[in-house]
């Protein structure tokens, strides 16, 4: 009723009037420019306000119980014709669909009364509180009701009966909930004038020439790069019963690693030193799932079946975010899809996960793998098949035990498995290893505002069920932080040894993304210094864990590493940041120069709402002598500006 009760039980509670007046679009008495004009005009159109016989409003006149009495019997009276109405019209719709023969002309009066009847029905939603001021004053104003020969029972049962009508239509949702996202990124690099290519944070060359350009360093116009991608995901509403989801996804962003160029590559893999790339747009499911409550022999537990993703920590299965140019949950949430079983079980408080699937030939109507599950040592190289071995089949178990309210101890134990074996240096000689075991554990606390994390874990590599490679191979950390209101510190140890292979996400040190064969310290802190304005500041500082690993890290060697950042918020929409990224690694060779990396970044964000939001950053690359040169290149000047444009819905 366009929420009409409630414009006329608040805005002329003490006026209602009990005489029908003349038709006319207002009463005259009520002048136009009045507060209360509308909402009388809307409750004499609907015949719930009607007036005096000489037409006239009255509206400084109080009005007594008896005239009260008499609007609330018409507003009583209104919605139970409106009520029926309904009734009636489901009726005749009813009858016209069993008696329906199917000619065109019919079906498109049906669609057109059934497309009525849902915007009526829609617009039911609306009464429930205007239903409940009405059997509020129904209750108050019985005596006077009761004497005009209304049935006041009735009436009361009618209103309730109403109610939870409309409470029911509040609880229906649609069989299917659609919501997704839209994302443009516009990706623009260039070299300098040396005709060096310039080099991102996640080993990107900018400034990259196709075409008749090839092989040559170009400017921004060049080296332009426009891709698109949007994302379906559609969700069962029942409340009772498997819940299911799927997510369908449209774009040119995904492509493979190898062949020079690629858009942002797969999901988990990094194409080093390849530049970006448009190719042709592809289509992929990144999740398609089943969720449901069962038991087994009296054991009850939850099952996840389908296409979905997991993750246990970041030194033992996360996948890593390559993308720092591009923020999208598919991309950035860390977790691993795989085709398979996820089995939740609960004893008490404490938690089993029992997972297992396969992990390759999840591939995109292109062919291009969505986020391929490798292991190995993740070396400093710009060839794929270093980072070892891509995983074909994977099962896991993870246990978690609370304590109490501080935190909790999580222990897991992954089986990875190959059907394509590679070869691993021991011992003298290559041999033969398919598959990769990883477990271990770690241990999260906090007491107010003081922070506690510590871990180990470990990958031992073998052949079938024999050992080839457990020594060397581990990893352990420990850290503490204390926030406060408005800052905070933190900082910790850890030690990860160069055979260490687990697909895990345990940082980025310059371009080498989760490296092994360093152990050291780190600490950060920031400060917010008003609350639009914070700066946060990292330092990291490692030897080489052991002497083992050529074309990287030595024991006597020192990589050092400082990012500082400033967040500024402008205003509720305008957002600026920048930060300076310094990482200098100090060979302990004489005439071997030092490893020098430093990048700049500057971001703007705007906020167009709460589904829309549009950013853009640059970022200058300044980096020498690195160990792998491409071509004759061993420095890389440039810069990257980028822009995304999303929209939620």
């Amino acid at each position: 009723m366009k929420r009409t009760l409630i414009h006329a039980f608040t805005a002329v509670l003490g006026a209602a009037l009990v005489v029908p007046a003349m038709a006319q679009d207002n009463f005259p008495d009520v002048p136009d420019n009045h507060w209360a004009y509308q909402a009388l005009e809307n409750m004499k159109k609907e015949g719930i306000l009607v007036g005096y016989p000489d037409g006239l409003f009255r509206g400084p006149r109080p009005a007594s119980r008896y005239e009260m009495a008499v609007a609330i019997n018409a507003a009583y009276q209104r919605l139970k014709s409106m009520y029926n109405g309904l009734d009636d019209q489901i009726k005749a719709l009813t009858d016209k669909v069993d008696g329906l023969s199917g000619l065109p002309g019919e079906v498109k009066e049906l669609r057109d009364q059934l497309a009525a009847l849902k915007a009526t029905v829609d617009g039911m939603q609306s009464w429930k509180d205007d239903i409940e001021a009405l059997k509020k004053l129904a209750e108050k104003f019985e005596k006077e009701l009761a004497s005009l020969g209304v049935d006041v029972e009735a009436l009361k049962k009618d209103l309730s009966d109403l109610e939870a009508r409309v409470t029911a239509l509040e609880k229906r949702k649609p069989a299917v909930d659609i919501h997704g996202d839209v994302n443009l990124l516009a990706l623009s690099g260039h070299g300098n004038d040396d005709q060096e290519f310039g080099l991102t944070t996640s080993g990107r060359l900018t400034g990259v020439g196709r075409g008749g350009y090839a092989g040559q360093v170009v400017g921004m116009t060049r080296d332009l790069s426009v891709l698109h991608e949007g994302a379906f995901t559609f969700m069962g509403t029942n409340d009772e019963g498997p819940k299911w989801k799927a997510t369908l996804v449209v774009g040119n962003m995904l492509s493979d690693i190898a062949g020079g160029s690629a858009a942002l590559g797969n999901q988990s893999q990094l194409p080093m030193f390849a530049g970006f790339r448009e190719p042709s747009t592809d289509v992929y499911f990144q999740d398609f799932m089943v969720s449901f409550d069962t038991s087994v022999g009296g054991l009850n537990f939850s099952a996840d079946i389908g296409r979905l993703g997991y993750q246990v920590n970041s030194y033992m299965f996360q996948r890593p975010d390559y993308t720092p140019y591009f923020d999208n949950d598919r991309w950035d949430n860390g977790d691993y899809y795989f085709d398979g079983a996820l089995l939740k079980f609960k004893f008490g408080a404490a938690n089993l996960h029992l997972w297992g699937g396969r992990n390759s030939d999840r591939r995109s109507v292109n062919g291009v793998e969505i986020n391929p599950l490798t292991s190995g040592v993740a070396r400093f190289s710009s060839d794929p098949d270093s980072i070892g071995i891509g995983i074909d089949q994977s099962f896991g178990a993870r246990l978690n035990f609370p304590i109490g309210d501080m935190g909790s101890i999580n222990l897991a134990y992954l089986w990875l498995d190959t059907n394509n074996p590679n070869t691993v240096f021991v011992d003298g000689v290559n041999q033969e290893w398919n598959r990769s075991n990883v477990y271990g554990g770690d241990i999260n606390l906090k007491w107010d505002n003081l922070m506690v994390n510590a871990g180990y874990a470990r990958s031992d590599y073998t052949y079938n069920t024999s050992k080839v490679l457990d020594s060397d191979n581990d990893a352990w950390w420990a850290k503490l932080g204390y926030n406060a209101s408005n800052w905070g510190i933190e900082g910790g140890y850890r030690n990860i040894k160069p055979n260490f292979g687990a697909p895990g996400n345990w940082g980025r040190l310059g371009v080498a993304w989760n490296p092994t064969n360093i152990e050291g310290f780190h600490v950060g802190a920031h400060i917010n210094i008003t609350p639009e304005f914070r700066i946060s500041a990292t330092g990291e500082f490692y030897k080489g864990s052991t002497s083992n690993v050529v074309d990287w890290i030595g024991e006597d060697d020192n990589l050092n590493s400082f990012i500082a950042q400033i967040d500024y918020k402008l205003n509720q929409n305008w957002s600026l940041m920048a930060s300076y990224e310094d990482v200098t690694l100090d060979w302990d060779l004489i005439g071997v120069p030092d490893v020098t990396q430093r990048w700049f970044t500057f971001g703007l964000g705007y906020n167009m709402g709460a589904n829309a939001k549009w950013s853009i950053m640059y970022q200058t690359s300044d980096v020498k002598n690195l160990s792998l040169v491409v071509g004759n290149q061993d420095r890389f000047r440039g810069g990257l500006l980028s822009t995304q444009f999303s929209i939620r819905f």
